[in-house]
């Protein structure tokens, strides 16, 4: 090739690569690269620094991968959960205050005055990410056939800790739920656990039983979204609600916790069990028009009265709307996040550029 030519054609295509501001496409990504390996490998759950961080450092890897096809972000998501795995209370020699077990899942104190106990919504929040690698490698045998063998190693891991739980669910009044551990001090007054820690879990058996490795989950899967259901309902001004807690006296849920109940939500239509599209449409409704305010930051209430909650919040819910016409509507708020110079560039920015990166593959 002449030498000039290839300069032009170089030429062209640098100039043809995203870029965000100041800063190409190619860049973002290793910045959000050295973000991820930078954040410590290998931690406990001690103080839920696996059930609140890790999980989103790992769903941000499988967005990083299903936008770019680069198997580096599947490497890394293995990395970091073989070494999850081997912080289980059951290979630390821990034993569960309220269950009098060493659980094959992961404990915590900060929640328990001092006292060592297996959050069942931690324990769903942790394999979230997981369960979902599994069901991407299921999906892809050809193109992921390298990472088949990790993926039934995980699908035991996820079961031996779902089943680790089995004594906590109950159908109560014809209704399925997941309770307390007999000794926790709440048990009396308030048994049923908040939805977002049973839906979190929800989701995990949601995605093994769409793989064809948990066909016993059904029924479980099916009462939760009935549960759910029966407790949702929409104002006059369009505003989707719920309560924290499956029980009539308890407050209503918050933006945070709300996209755990969603995403478990978004599985079940998905799948045709019990929810429809339909109930899709008005939670995206109500985001757009009530929660997401247009400064790009998340409201703390479902309906949007609150003041203004963070900017994490958007990398959270723009999770929900990665595909179809909401990412389109989405897709302006990421952007503007991605391209402020004043938001640092920290676990938040690198969770919300995976979201982010994914969308823009999605309309591209």
């Amino acid at each position: 090739m002449n030498f000039k030519v290839g300069i032009i054609l170089l030429s062209l295509i640098q100039f043809t690569l995203p870029v965000y501001g100041d800063i190409s496409e190619k860049e973002l990504d290793l910045i959000y690269l050295e973000i991820i390996n930078n954040v410590e490998k290998g931690q406990t759950n001690e103080n839920g620094a696996l059930s609140w961080g890790e999980s989103y450092l790992l769903f941000s890897l499988l967005d990083m991968y299903e936008a770019t096809g680069d198997l580096q972000y599947l490497d890394v998501f293995v990395e970091r959960s073989n070494l999850m795995f081997t912080s289980r209370d059951s290979e630390r020699g821990i034993e569960d205050y309220f269950r009098g077990t060493m659980m094959p899942a992961w404990g915590s104190s900060k929640y328990t005055d001092g006292k060592w106990m297996v959050w069942l919504g931690h324990t769903g929040m942790i394999l979230k990410p997981v369960a979902r690698f599994v069901s991407l490698v299921r999906e892809n045998p050809l193109i992921l056939e390298g990472y088949q063998e990790i993926s039934t190693l995980y699908i035991y891991y996820i079961k031996l800790a779902v089943s680790a739980h089995q004594s906590q669910w109950t159908v109560w009044c014809n209704e399925g739920v997941y309770l307390l551990p007999p000794k926790h001090k709440f048990r009396f007054f308030f048994p049923r656990i908040p939805y977002n820690m049973s839906l979190a879990l929800g989701a995990v058996l949601l995605d093994l039983f769409s793989i064809g490795e948990g066909e016993d989950y059904l029924e479980i899967i099916t009462y939760l979204a009935e549960s759910f259901k029966k407790r949702m309902y929409i104002s006059v001004n369009g505003v989707v609600e719920w309560p924290y807690i499956p029980d009539w006296w308890s407050w209503k849920e918050d933006t945070s916790h709300a996209v755990i109940d969603l995403e478990f939500l978004y599985k079940c239509a998905e799948s045709g069990i019990v929810f429809d599209k339909g109930i899709i449409e008005d939670i995206e409704k109500s985001f757009f028009n009530n929660i997401l305010k247009d400064n790009g930051k998340v409201s703390k209430s479902l309906d949007g009265r609150k003041e203004n909650f963070s900017n994490s919040l958007l990398y959270r819910w723009g999770s929900l709307f990665k595909d179809g016409n909401s990412a389109v509507r989405i897709f302006p708020f990421l952007k503007k996040f991605i391209e402020d110079d004043e938001i640092k560039k920290d676990g938040t920015w690198a969770h919300t550029y995976a979201v982010f990166r994914y969308v823009n593959t999605q309309l591209k």
